[in-house]
């Protein structure tokens, strides 16, 4: 159904209960992935879709929002809504779009480099507002689109163009800088474990409040590091043991110098989202929905200029 404003189309989303099955299929856009071989985000991609077909979205109640670099070219490759902007900023971006139309489940992504370099602040300041959008960072540990230059996950020692004898700074670790900021919901997933991934995925879009996904996605192109073969080997999934744990405890996960933990790290219902602590928008409503109170002759200059 699309309801319609005095200016512009504004989607409707269409109940579960409503919900027709669909495959992953539904999401293939028209033009296909033209990543290297074998690179870790044509499974993210893989995975988003099967997520979003096990959840019954239709495409018109979803928008998917990224930057730049790699990870800014998914939304060409996927059937929905897409908005694209400059690096590091996909999350202003998608927290107005969600704020702006609760109707639409918005998912955005980002690279390491660009999320946690030029993007840092807003990864906070999105993960302390609770608002209700999901977030994937996709991270390959170097700067891929660069020609494989260091970032901010770059390992330790680490040789790069940009750092021939070895990388001397150390890497930030994006699961423990959500939950610090104050993430209600912080995953991990390996782009080699599509199923897993994609069930994680779903996990993280049907959470209340910011969800933060983190995905750890080889480069095989620039980082001859921490390939397939690395991640596997390091790989380990987190048994459900029927209750979340505590901060403390995700910390300890994300932290773990051992293994690469994949799963449900943290998880809480008890932080009320942006949108429902907001009063303004407790009392007015979606923005979407608000009258311009513009006149028939103003709105259609107003058509005219946006031409």
């Amino acid at each position: 159904m699309i309801e319609t404003t005095g200016l512009f189309p504004v989607p409707v989303r269409t109940p579960l209960s409503e919900a027709r099955d669909v495959g992953p299929e539904e999401y293939v856009a028209q033009d296909a992935p033209d990543w290297c071989a074998a690179c870790g985000h044509a499974g993210v991609l893989e995975s988003l879709r099967q997520a979003c077909a096990s959840l019954g979205l239709a495409s018109k109640d979803l928008l998917l929002v990224a930057g730049a670099g790699c990870a800014g070219r998914v939304p060409r490759f996927f059937y929905s809504y897409g908005l694209s902007g400059p690096a590091g900023r996909a999350l202003p971006l998608a927290a107005g779009a969600r704020l702006a139309n609760p109707d639409l489940c918005v998912v955005a992504l980002g690279g390491d480099a660009e999320t946690l370099g030029p993007g840092a602040g807003h990864l906070l300041h999105a993960a302390r507002s609770n608002v209700d959008i999901t977030f994937i960072l996709l991270d390959n540990m170097v700067q891929g689109l660069a020609g494989g230059l260091a970032g901010p996950t770059t390992m330790l020692g680490h040789a790069t163009p940009s750092t021939p004898d070895g990388c001397v700074e150390r890497p930030l670790d994006p699961a423990s800088l959500a939950l610090v900021a104050g993430a209600t919901f912080v995953a991990r997933v390996y782009a080699g474990d599509g199923d897993l991934a994609g069930a994680l995925i779903a996990r993280a879009i049907q959470h209340r409040g910011f969800s933060f996904v983190h995905a750890l996605s080889p480069c095989p192109a620039f980082n001859a590091v921490n390939t397939h073969a690395w991640m596997k080997e390091r790989a380990g999934v987190l048994e459900d043991a029927g209750q979340q744990p505590s901060l403390a405890a995700a910390l300890a996960l994300a932290l773990d110098t051992e293994k690469l933990w994949q799963g449900v790290l943290y998880e809480t219902l008890d932080v009320p989202t942006c949108e429902d602590a907001d009063p303004t928008i407790c009392r007015s409503g979606a923005a979407v929905r608000e009258s311009l109170g513009l006149s028939p002759k103003e709105i259609e200059e107003l058509k005219e200029e946006l031409r």
